[in-house]
């Protein structure tokens, strides 16, 4: 097997909790009491999709949400309560931190503008300059688990498949990454991910 040159990290579920439900309940709250499952069921039929894949700017998300469940919500507040959502999880930062003492580190994720903006400048500045490539779905135009999104993090980071690893909390968008001949791992703790990591590579 190939020694591990690159590694490529997901965000959500493996720097970051995330709980966009939160999010939801506190649109409804600024619309005056709508209900928050309604405001989720909505942005995740579709509208999410396209805000992640940048067929969607944030501020035709706003139109589209608040159109189709008739909430008046300004727009700054509409971004903060749907960005506001993310939490460390920072064993896996600081994991990070001795890894790129040893491999490339590179981020890989399903995201929209108005989340990656916040976790970027408001939760960890500075923190992104650790990683050599940020691919990010919206800049991309493809998500995870298809194989456009993986290919193109290969053609950046220039190593064979084989000599790369990614690291995603959902086993599906691993798959996909072991279809273009990557090596995976499903995250579940910051604890498991130091043990397989010594088990690829160290």
């Amino acid at each position: 097997m190939a020694a591990l040159k690159a590694l490529f990290l997901d965000l959500g579920g493996v720097l970051v909790t995330v709980d966009l439900a939160a999010g939801c309940r506190r649109i409804a709250c600024l619309a005056g009491g709508a209900d928050p499952a309604a405001v989720l069921r909505v942005m995740t039929d579709g509208l999410q999709a396209r805000l992640s894949t940048g067929n969607m700017s944030p501020a035709e998300f706003h139109e589209a949400v608040c159109s189709r469940l008739e909430l008046k919500v300004g727009y700054a507040d509409f971004a903060r309560a749907y960005s506001d959502i993310f939490a460390p999880i920072q064993g896996t930062w600081d994991l990070l931190a001795q890894a790129r003492k040893r491999f490339r580190i590179h981020l890989l994720s399903n995201t929209d503008p108005l989340h990656f903006r916040f976790i970027a400048d408001e939760l960890f500045p500075g923190k992104f300059e650790m990683f050599r490539h940020l691919v990010l779905s919206y800049e991309v135009g493809h998500l995870k688990p298809g194989s456009e999104i993986y290919r193109h993090a290969l053609e950046l980071c220039g190593a064979p498949p084989e000599a790369c690893l990614f690291v995603d909390d959902l086993a599906g968008n691993v798959e996909g990454a072991r279809a273009v001949g990557m090596r995976g791992i499903v995250f579940q703790s910051p604890e498991q991910l130091a043990v397989e990591l010594v088990r690829a590579a160290w």
